[in-house]
């Protein structure tokens, strides 16, 4: 007799999935608290249950435990009950019943029915169950995680990737997150296959749309952070683009990393868009090397990711951190011997309140986000300026040759280009600048050219920061000279 055996089904790694994770490992434990708390409810007669609102129309909606977990609680309103807002986070009452009968297989009715609470009352709740979010591990346990492929990383490059994972909130009308470009001196392309080492932590399906089908209508879902990997080499789509220029465009998340991955050692020209779109362009350093071990992800540091998301440091003085981060920038230039316009906008170390700085201080809050802070301190920024600056002195003998192509003087020649109104705009931030604490308005700019309109001056300051390259916008349009030695 002969026994045939079936083939073994080729290895497949196991792959994260942030909508569809059906495993206790795969879920933080207060996510997981929430969950059987609402399992639990549908066990009982009564209801007393909070969650966050997604409408199925203006008597029905669902409950969720969080805004980007699927589980639900289907409510009904009782008569004289209205819908609260969409999203936000109530805690309701009212008996449990069938929501649907449903006939199942043994000829019974009800027990593959959803259970739907008839809402007598709710009010506006607050989600306590946030303060007592703890991560599982610190922050150097996941470093050590995301790398457990590769050996040799610089710590300085380590930071930064482990950084961009786990991104930073919104704040101040700017949505959340860090950008960086990985250029590769390893002559391997590892910059590209560390990207598929980010997968083991950040699941694609984070960033897309999740729908949640009930019998009485269907809802979309969508988690506010997104990590995407785009090689650099590539053109970048210009809604991508326009979005990170001034990184405070409504594109659907409240946090977006993008990682630029390059297989070049160092960047053509400082103008390359992910060059000049990341907030800390930086390189792999040659002696890395690719361990090739362990496919599966880690289900501990995909879990730390997720908690990261929900620990939101804020900002209580903006004005002074970028104040205190330009006075670093502007000495940069004479300490490597640089043109001076470096500081301008869109330049290398872009001083304009939406350049540097702001680079800047989503990383304090990723510092910040780190060590579980309620909100961002002195030392998260000495920590964040001192990586930038560290960064910086890093790649400067590698890109060395790249910035003589960028030195063109700033002086007579350009000076001589320049329109009636463009002499005007410098000279009267040269005669006020002096006597401001911080920077001149365009009020004030435009007091001293009354019969200048509006649109064609901010075009011509425009010109000024961008592609003159003598000015500086210190605060929303508000400048200062660039000083030339």
């Amino acid at each position: 007799m002969i026994d045939f055996v079936e083939p073994a089904k080729p290895f497949k790694p196991f792959s994260l999935s942030f909508w569809e994770r059906q495993y206790g490992s795969e879920i933080p434990s207060f996510e997981f608290n929430r969950i059987k708390e609402f399992y639990n409810v549908k066990k009982m007669k009564r209801a007393n249950v909070s969650g966050y609102v997604k409408k199925l129309g203006s008597q029905r909606f669902l409950l969720l435990p969080t805004l980007h977990n699927p589980t639900y609680l289907l409510c009904s309103c009782a008569e004289g009950v209205n819908v609260h807002p969409e999203n936000s986070y109530i805690n309701v009452e009212g008996q449990t019943r069938w929501a649907q009968l449903k006939l199942t297989p043994d000829g019974s009715y009800g027990n593959d029915s959803d259970k739907e609470i008839l809402v007598e009352q709710w009010g506006i709740d607050t989600p306590d169950w946030k303060n007592k979010i703890k991560p599982n591990m610190d922050f150097k346990e996941f470093k050590e995680e995301v790398f457990t492929g590769f050996s040799n990383i610089e710590p300085l490059v380590q930071n930064f990737i482990a950084s961009q994972i786990v991104g930073c909130p919104k704040y101040d009308g700017f949505f959340g997150g860090l950008n960086l470009c990985l250029y590769d001196s390893t002559q391997k392309a590892l910059a590209t296959t560390l990207a598929k080492e980010i997968r083991r932590i950040v699941p694609r399906d984070i960033g897309k749309p999740h729908t949640i089908k009930t019998p009485f209508g269907n809802v979309p879902l969508r988690c506010n952070y997104n990590l995407v990997t785009i090689d650099a080499e590539t053109k970048l789509p210009s809604n991508v683009k326009v979005a990170m220029e001034k990184r405070a465009s409504n594109i659907g998340y409240d946090e977006l990393s993008l990682y630029f991955g390059s297989k070049k050692n160092l960047p053509k020209t400082l103008e390359e868009p992910p060059f000049q779109l990341s907030d800390f362009p930086t390189t792999l350093n040659e002696e890395v090397e690719h361990l090739k071990k362990r496919a599966d992800p880690n289900l501990d540091a995909f879990k730390y990711m997720q908690i990261q998301h929900f620990i939101t440091p804020i900002i209580t003085d903006t004005s002074d951190i970028i104040d205190k981060i330009q006075e670093t920038l502007v000495k940069l230039p004479e300490r490597y011997d640089i043109p001076p316009q470096q500081l301008a906008r869109f330049k290398v170390l872009d001083a304009s309140y939406y350049g540097k700085p702001q680079s800047v201080i989503r990383l304090a809050l990723t510092n910040a986000r780190t060590e579980n802070l309620e909100k961002i301190n002195d030392n998260n920024v000495k920590d964040a300026l001192q990586m930038f600056e560290e960064n910086f002195d890093y790649n400067f003998e590698l890109w060395r040759d790249i910035f003589s192509e960028e030195s063109l003087g700033a002086g007579t020649d350009i000076l001589l280009k320049l329109s009636p109104d463009e002499r005007k705009i410098l000279r009267i931030i040269d005669k006020l600048q002096g006597t401001k604490e911080k920077c001149v308005s365009i009020n004030e700019i435009s007091a001293g050219i009354p019969d200048l309109k509006k649109e064609m001056l901010e075009e011509l300051l425009d010109q000024l920061s961008l592609k003159r390259r003598l000015i500086i916008e210190k605060r929303h349009q508000c400048y200062t000279l660039i000083s030339f030695r």
